[in-house]
């Protein structure tokens, strides 16, 4: 992956080395974070799980809240499965190893799955939703609730697996990577290069001569930038569960060829 560093200078170098005061390493940084911000918002926009993680959480019996500390970039959750190892038997039933989805619900729903009275069977065999929320024990961290209750004591408890879409990284220092996916680079320093060049001055030239160089740059990374963004789109389009590796490999590829 390229650190941010990295793409600061390679940013100054496509542009010539503009005087600083025009293209600062500040000015570059937050280019670069904007492109970075507006490509993955256009994908999650897309409706595609392209960038899905998927992580495990074991529920513990009496565990009303679980704090979700699997991860540290959790984002948004969009399935949920109920995950048995197939040595497990749960309230009477065989061991398997079948994903079964649960339902995600709003907290304020989740009152409709509770338990009955006195209790249920396993968490494992009656699991319907669950709730993603602030943890009212843990603030400013995410906890998942599930219902009805895990009221029983399953061994070892209950296991399930959170598909989800991390939070975009956003680089903090400039050893940071400038994404979380490497095959967004080039894409990500050309359009950050674009947007910076009109407000470029060179040293030892002339305004008029520094508005004609503006131009030809501009005119040169434009051509590359869309041919870029093309393929970027046809893949925002295509890509679905299961091809994203594929797809995200071959895009890298093309994105490399100017390197």
């Amino acid at each position: 992956m390229i650190t941010l560093d990295q793409a600061i200078g390679q940013v100054r170098r496509w542009a010539d080395y503009p005087l600083y005061v025009t293209l600062s390493a500040g000015r570059c940084a937050e280019l670069l974070v904007q492109q970075s911000d507006l490509a993955f918002n256009d994908l999650n926009l897309s409706g595609k799980p392209w960038n899905d993680q998927m992580f495990t959480i074991t529920v513990q019996p009496g565990e009303q809240y679980h704090t979700i500390t699997e991860v540290g970039n959790f984002g948004t959750p969009w399935l949920v499965e109920l995950f048995s190892p197939s040595n497990q038997s749960t309230a009477g039933q065989p061991g398997w190893n079948v994903a079964q989805p649960i339902t995600i619900t709003d907290p304020v729903n989740l009152d409709r799955y509770y338990n009955t009275p006195g209790g249920g069977p396993d968490l494992a065999w009656v699991a319907q939703a669950c709730a993603f929320q602030q943890d009212p024990n843990n603030p400013g961290q995410w906890a998942v609730r599930f219902g009805p209750a895990c009221a029983s004591s399953a061994t070892g408890g209950v296991q399930f697996q959170i598909h989800h879409f991390p939070q975009t990284q956003r680089p903090q220092s400039l050893t940071d990577p400038i994404t979380l996916n490497p095959k967004f680079e080039q894409y990500l320093m050309t359009g950050a290069l674009i947007t910076g060049l009109p407000y470029c001055e060179w040293e030892g030239i002339a305004p008029t001569e520094a508005e004609s160089k503006r131009q030809r740059l501009i005119t040169s990374w434009s051509t590359e930038f869309q041919r870029m963004h093309e393929q970027f789109m046809r893949m925002r389009r295509q890509v679905n569960q299961g091809q994203e590796l594929t797809r995200m490999i071959a895009f890298g590829r093309t994105l490399r060829r100017r390197r």
